[in-house]
């Protein structure tokens, strides 16, 4: 028998991590002499990888110095990216069960290898995922679906009865563009922009009591 694969987003699925990328990007704009952006401003950033996020958040820099800005962000969100992030509820708790019911867990994110690795380790969940994708490492960023299609094929899983949990339009688009399930993490803070899911989740436990209720 086939097994089933949950993959998971990162910022606003499993990590609250609003605070450290808001931080992150003010630190930069204080370090050009630029006016600080409100959290809010700086979330609704997020969700297209972090060369996107930098375009955004320094937009009212002169192109020259884009490209440094990008440098001196990622420089400042190494420093800072666990002061204040959270796993969402829940996670802690669930992912050993369901890693316990034979699912293969997975991260695929936009955020970059390395950080997301600190990350999850600190918060201490990272021995439970088969992998970690993230951005810059073989494959690109999403919607592309290659992430999913390189798991399908390592773990031999059935792609019919696997999700991609996420809260953005671009987990949405690589789950549909995978042929996998879509689950929307309604807790977070992403753009759907559009994209259909196949079902909805108020909380993390929610998500996966109903993965484990499918495989009984």
């Amino acid at each position: 028998m086939m097994s089933s694969g949950l993959f998971f987003d990162v910022d606003g699925t499993l990590i609250d991590s609003r605070a450290d990328l808001a931080a992150a990007v003010n630190l930069t704009r204080r370090y050009y002499n630029l006016p600080e952006y409100a959290v809010d401003t700086v979330v609704g950033f997020v969700g297209d990888g972090i060369r996107n996020l930098a375009l955004r958040s320094f937009s009212d820099l002169p192109d020259p110095a884009q490209d440094e800005a990008l440098t001196v962000l990622r420089r400042f969100y190494a420093e800072h990216e666990v002061d204040e992030t959270v796993l969402y509820p829940g996670v802690a708790a669930w992912l050993p069960a369901l890693k316990s019911a034979g699912f293969r867990l997975a991260v695929i994110t936009n955020k970059p290898t390395p950080d997301t690795e600190h990350i999850l380790d600190v918060l201490g969940v990272s021995a439970w995922f088969d992998e970690i994708i993230g951005a810059g490492g073989a494959f690109p960023i999403k919607p592309a679906p290659d992430a999913i299609f390189h798991l399908i094929e390592k773990f031999d899983l059935d792609r019919r009865s696997s999700w991609m949990l996420g809260d953005n339009h671009t987990d949405m688009a690589a789950a549909r563009l995978g042929g996998i399930k879509r689950g929307y993490a309604e807790w977070g803070f992403g753009n759907l922009r559009g994209e259909g899911y196949d079902a909805a989740f108020p909380d993390f436990s929610a998500f996966a009591r109903a993965m484990l209720n499918s495989a009984d």
